[in-house]
């Protein structure tokens, strides 16, 4: 019986199970997006951002052995983290790490960066300060790089404005409206190329220098209607968030950000309501105004449209999981 004792505890994926870490950490952080301002950010249009109901989950570990080559944002976040260690003069210790990303999304793709700094920014800080951040010191740390750092740590929606070169201010909004009207809120995806926000400037930049008249009309003009379409979100009013979301694409396409990709699911989904470009040209927001949001999953689904579902109750959350490390990474309990 000892020989067969000591035979089972050699086992490999029991010696594996003998190697959990005593500090595992998984934080799950919802996928955030701009319902407004995207476009015009730059040129200081508001921008406003709330949450989706997709969610990355992030396992980090303290390792004898440093994972190679992590990503740059875990890195990033890292760095945040012992600079407002030394800042506050709290005792830090800088440990090796290792890490596993669960997302339905590349680990570079730029929609996931700003929740993969959220949770890589809440991990270090137990990994170093051997205790959970407070809502107040993450959004310290990470408001000054994220301009959705609000929405992410305490969901709802987050309010931001670039007002100089040097200064972007940002706040969390309370919109307290129904989970019915914002149920027929949509992030549908646009196969298409996107620009990058270094595009978008030039091309906006020569517009305004060959159009100025035009271009600053238009611009104001789509902040006019992002806060339209807020006060129709607070007042619960589908016919005033449905003649700003229309009234914004219109405005974006007479900025030039016009594609065959967007103008062909509008047309396809007239029936159902409105729709915007956000996200750089990525996504489609639509809103469902006529309510039938059932009719509208069966026909996405039929059409074999991706999208996400606006989800402003979604934001950062700490989860008790199990992981353990073997030789070839982090494995998890599902």
């Amino acid at each position: 019986e000892l020989f067969d004792a000591i035979r089972l505890f050699w086992q490999p994926k029991i010696l594996q199970q003998s190697l959990i870490n005593m500090k595992k950490i998984v934080y799950q952080v919802p996928i955030s997006l701009n319902i407004a301002g995207g476009y015009t950010q730059q040129k200081g249009s508001a921008i406003i951002s709330s949450n989706t109901s997709e969610s990355l989950k992030l396992t980090v570990i303290s390792s004898k052995k440093q994972q190679k080559n992590p990503v740059e944002i875990l890195v990033k976040a890292s760095k945040l983290v012992l600079g407002f260690c030394k800042k506050n003069a709290l005792e830090s210790k800088k440990i090796s790490f290792r890490y596993k990303i669960k997302s339905s999304f590349d680990e570079k793709s730029k929609l996931i960066q700003s929740s993969l700094l959220t949770a890589g920014v809440a991990s270090f800080f137990e990994i170093y300060l051997n205790r959970q951040a407070t809502q107040q010191e993450l959004i310290e740390v990470l408001q000054p790089e994220l301009l959705n750092a609000n929405n992410l740590i305490r969901g709802g929606f987050s309010f931001a404005r670039k007002e100089f070169d040097f200064l972007t201010l940002s706040a969390s909004m309370d919109i307290n409206t129904s989970a019915k009207l914002l149920n027929n809120f949509y992030f549908i995806k646009i196969d298409q190329s996107i620009l990058n926000e270094s595009q978008i400037n030039q091309h906006l930049d020569t517009l305004l220098d060959e159009q100025r008249s035009m271009a600053q009309k238009a611009i104001r003009d789509i902040d006019k209607n992002t806060k339209i379409m807020i006060d129709g979100i607070f007042d619960k009013d589908n016919q005033k968030i449905s003649e700003a979301v229309s009234r914004t694409q219109k405005l974006i396409n007479k900025l030039g950000f016009k594609n065959q990709d967007e103008l062909d699911i509008l047309e396809d989904l007239f029936r159902f309501g409105v729709g915007k470009s956000v996200a750089n040209g990525e996504f489609l927001l639509f809103f469902c105004n006529n309510n039938d949001v059932a009719g509208l999953n069966g026909f996405l689904n039929k059409k074999g449209y991706n999208f996400l579902n606006l989800d402003s109750q979604n934001k950062l959350s700490r989860l008790d999981q199990e992981c353990f490390e073997t030789e070839e990474g982090i494995v998890m309990d599902e």
